[in-house]
């Protein structure tokens, strides 16, 4: 898998997942996937809104949440993540897969 060199969204990062086992004839990988792991360990929380943004855990590991204005004028976080991030969810792709078919 490739690392985008810089911060990116976990939906590229989904996308890079997916672009690797093309033709597996698996299963698309989805980006809530790696945001439900995530939370379950620590890495996000949700904030008063219901809207998931990175805890201390995951600053530590690169995970940036940026406060932003849809052009609605709503405030939401977007989360962004480090060559380090994305590292760390590539080397946990069995337990995020693990996780997500244990909760269905």
């Amino acid at each position: 898998m490739q690392f985008n060199n810089d911060e990116c969204k976990v939906s590229e990062i989904a996308k890079e997942i997916n672009r690797v086992i093309a033709g597996n004839e698996t299963k698309k990988f989805q980006a809530a996937w790696i945001n439900d792991w995530l939370e379950s360990i620590g890495m996000l929380c949700r904030n008063a809104d219901g809207q998931r943004i990175a805890t201390s855990e995951g600053g530590d590991i690169g995970i940036k949440s940026h406060l932003k204005t849809s052009q609605k004028g709503d405030d939401y976080y977007l989360n962004l993540y480090s060559i380090q991030a994305q590292a760390f969810i590539y080397d946990n792709l069995r337990a995020i897969i693990d996780h997500h078919y244990s909760n269905k």
